[in-house]
């Protein structure tokens, strides 16, 4: 069903990826990180390698199965392949042979695995067998000849830290793997009512090349497929400069949105399908189109179609614009007999419809649950502990038809079976008796006799209620005392010497009397601390993210919206009561609002304000937040527009203190880890510590000890004590070179250095690709990134009399963020707003079915 007969084979991929700089390969390797690819058979001498017309990094698969035999394809059958298919994995004892991959809990994959016999065994025999996802069946692999690839996908939600894959002998050959591949998606990604969804097909209509894409041409490495269909002829976009902007959930390929099928004749339409085998398998599918045709000047021309499916037209035409992508999918899946799609042309329409890209999927169930965690945690352990040679692979307990030798579960058809037996005798099972056995909190028959373990029994199982178990032929197992005092009678137990009984009684005594003394003393300290905390309600200037931490871990739901509050900062709150409400900008400063001193926060704000941020900027702040893990277990890296965003916002928070406070406020902790971010990554300006106020009347400065963080403090105020306005661009100054380039303040390699000097030595050779952030891969406009770049060079000038003020700084990058705005004006994005349920096309009732 999904067999593919050349998605393996060797080809040069548009961009070679022994060619990419230093920022691509950055960039690919950014996107990689949720990938893991398994060359099965691979030896583990040549644990890994780059195959060259991806770029993908395969490992050798010896970490992730201990069973099986590893040989090469014939040698004819290597010459035109990808190097990931010369091995596999053969398994020609035992039923069931497993992988198991350890995974991210509660993320989704792209699960592909891939066979080609290539005569491996040099018998000609094609083989058929079962492909297992965890306890369930995934499918079943026939191959149709020695050189045939066959693939099988699925799109799979995990719900624990551990994947298992595993190969079955149905008794019509020996079960092999040439590759096994997780790509990690983003969540929100084929969102369906259903947790698994097996590719049925995915075509690229109208290639020019006909070859397939993936990786790197796909970020997620789905493999499209060549296809025009009957009736239909290839049209591609004429100039290939401009960019389809990637960044909507379904991240789809430019290679794919290039081209398209139109109908061959006028007046006709673009026609294609599929008979499924069972007619029962409800799909989903997603169709996707995007404009080709850049309209000339002058000329009024319009693409307008209809989509109508088994006969039935989904409801309104739908129209597109140049470079515009739409997305239509259903929200519930159907069952035909036969899918048939035809795509013709509204009266309206100039210009005849088209279609660059489908996929189909089907509902692949999976009904069984697996074992209950902590018993396979336990089992897996056990297997480990004592090297089991039986039939130990896969799921402990399911399917039935492969439960564990040895092993007996329950099943209440409701919850997860339970592991209630477990027979261990003549196993070869050598020292300790393991404590991971008491995980088993279900065991109720224990046989550990005849074999060769030592030790004593440990004492939770000898204290478990109605656990029958048996020790016998161990002979070493009784040289201990917890041996002996199970077996030795009572009366033959040796008597204690009389000295210990008073010896024993003494200190019972002494320890009573110390545990109620500690009991009495932590529960007048807990009332204590309690009557401090509840008299305490955050306002706006209680500062620091410890603080809200403590606070709202120990503040009771009944402290909302109290009357009556101090602030931690009376300075502060003295310069916030001279503001009005004029004044305020609550867009860009945030502590976490600049709002009034009388301003209290509820239980309920405090707990999102803390989990806000830790939700948004991981654990410390924005200064990572642009580096690293954001949301979904997946790499997520801020656009150009977005950091330009932030940068605006904190700019304007700045500026508000400087210019539109009464008295003004000089921060003094510009720093990233005091730049927050709301859901929407609007940036807010806190941390108000160390913050001053001085009266513009007097002067422009302030004498004060010096204050404020390595790295953004300015070197004119720590020499000279004297504290400015500009000593906030200062440290702005260096938060933007750190947006910019994803370096922290001090860069720390061979020898310390500033991220100010270490720019101007790269800006005064003009290398300004070296200078922003690789992870970017090159997506923003060069004249807004030079002018950004050299705005914050400015602002770190060591003269402070050659820094902009706050009012120019803003000025300027709001210009260099419309730049890049205006050049993303001609670039569609991908959105829920693109993306339509076809579904709506037919009102409230379901289109007809053929029957």
């Amino acid at each position: 069903m999904s067999k593919a007969p050349s998605v393996f084979r060797s080809h040069t991929t548009r961009k070679g990826f022994v060619l990419l700089n230093d920022g691509e390969r950055y960039c690919t390797e950014l996107l990689m990180q949720g990938f893991i690819s398994i060359d099965c058979g691979l030896q583990p001498d040549n644990s890994s390698y780059t195959e060259s017309s991806t770029g993908i990094k395969y490992v050798s698969d010896s970490s992730y199965t201990d069973t099986g035999t590893s040989s090469f394809v014939a040698p004819e059958y290597r010459g035109n392949m990808m190097q990931s298919m010369w091995f596999v994995r053969s398994f020609p004892e035992g039923v069931r042979n497993c992988y198991e991959i350890g995974v991210n809990v509660s993320a989704k994959y792209l699960i592909r695995a891939a066979f080609m016999y290539g005569n491996y065994d040099a018998r000609n025999e094609l083989p058929g067998f079962d492909l297992h996802l965890g306890p369930n069946k995934w499918d079943s692999v026939k191959l149709e000849s020695s050189e045939g690839t066959v693939s099988k996908e699925i799109i799979y939600s995990v719900l624990t830290d551990t994947l298992q894959v595993c190969l079955v002998n149905t008794g019509n050959g020996t079960p092999f793997i040439s590759v096994l591949e997780l790509r990690q998606l983003p969540n929100s990604s084929y969102a369906t009512k259903s947790e698994s969804l097996q590719l049925f097909q995915r075509l690229d209509f109208g290639s020019s090349t006909n070859l397939t894409v993936r990786y790197p041409d796909d970020v997620f490495d789905r493999i499209w497929f060549p296809s025009t269909p009957d009736g239909s002829k290839q049209l591609s976009e004429r100039s290939t400069s401009s960019s389809r902007n990637s960044s909507g959930k379904f991240h789809l390929p430019q290679a794919v949105m290039r081209t398209a099928v139109v109908p061959e004749t006028v007046g006709g339409s673009v026609d294609f399908g599929w008979t499924p085998d069972d007619p029962s398998l409800e799909f989903y599918f997603y169709l996707y189109f995007s404009e080709l045709q850049e309209p000339s000047s002058g000329s009024v021309s319009k693409r307008e179609f209809i989509i109508s499916f088994n006969g039935n037209s989904f409801g309104r035409p739908f129209s597109l614009t140049y470079l515009e992508t739409l997305v239509l999918s259903i929200s519930n899946p159907l069952s035909e007999q036969s899918f048939q799609f035809s795509i013709s042309q509204s009266r309206d329409s100039t210009l005849p419809p088209l279609i660059n890209a489908m996929e189909a999927y089907f509902v692949n169930k999976l009904p069984q649950s697996s074992t209950d965690q902590n018993d396979l945690s336990a089992m897996r352990n056990l297997k480990s502990t004592y090297k089991v040679k039986r039939n130990w692979e896969g799921d402990v307990c399911v399917p039935q038809a492969y439960t564990w030798e040895g092993v007996n579960c329950s099943y209440n058809g409701t919850s997860m079976p339970r592991v209630i037996a477990l027979n261990l005798s003549s196993a070869g099972l050598t020292g300790d008796i393991s404590s991971d056995i008491s995980l088993l909190t279900q065991l109720q028959v224990l046989n550990l006799g005849n074999n060769q373990l030592s030790g004593p029994i440990p004492s939770i199982l000898m204290g478990k209620s109605g656990l029958s178990f048996s020790i016998d032929g161990n002979p070493s197992i009784c040289a201990t005392g917890a041996c002996e005092e199970l077996t030795q009678n009572k009366s033959k137990k040796k008597k204690l010497p009389s000295f210990v009984i008073p010896l024993v009684a003494s200190l019972a005594g002494l320890i009573l009397i110390a545990t109620i003394s500690a009991a009495i003393l932590f529960i007048f300290m807990r009332k204590k601390k309690q009557g401090r905390t509840v008299h305490r309600t955050i306002t706006a200037s209680s500062n620091g993210l410890s603080l809200l931490r403590r606070d709202t871990g120990s503040m009771p739901p009944s402290m909302q919206r109290r009357e009556t509050g101090f602030s931690t900062r009376p300075s502060l709150q003295r310069i916030e009561s001279g503001m009005t409400d004029h004044d305020m900008n609550e867009t860009a400063v945030d502590g976490f609002d600049m709002e009034p001193a009388n301003r209290k926060f509820t239980y309920a704000e405090i707990v999102n304000i803390t989990n806000g941020f830790e939700r948004d900027q991981g654990k410390v702040g924005f200064g990572r937040n642009y580096l690293g893990q954001l949301n979904e277990n997946s790499p997520t890296v801020f656009s150009w527009e977005d950091r330009l965003g932030i940068a605006v916002d904190v700019a304007q928070g700045l500026e508000y203190l400087h210019t539109g406070c009464t008295p003004p406020i000089i921060h003094r902790n510009v720093k990233c880890t005091n730049v927050f971010l709301d859901e929407n990554f609007n940036a807010k300006l806190g941390g108000f510590g160390l913050s001053r106020a001085f009266d513009a009347a007097e002067g422009s400065h302030m004498n004060t000890a010096i204050a404020g963080t390595p790295g953004y403090v300015d070197p004119e105020y720590y020499t000279s004590n004297i504290l400015t306005e500009k000593s906030d661009v200062y440290s702005f100054g260096v938060v933007l070179l750190e947006i910019v380039t994803a370096k922290p303040a001090i860069i720390k390699d061979e020898e310390r250095m500033h991220i100010s000097q270490w720019v101007e030595s790269l800006l005064s050779r003009e290398h300004i690709e070296e200078i922003l952030d690789p992870s970017l891969c090159g997506d923003y406009d060069p004249t807004s990134a030079f002018k950004t770049v050299e705005i914050a060079v400015a602002c770190v000038c060591r003269n402070s009399g050659d820094r902009p003020g706050m009012s120019q700084v803003v000025t300027a990058l709001k210009e260099s963020l419309a730049a890049e705005v205006e050049r993303k004006k001609d670039l569609p994005v991908v959105s829920t707003d693109s993306v339509e349920d076809l579904a709506l096309g037919f009102g409230s009732n379901p289109p007809p079915r053929l029957r």
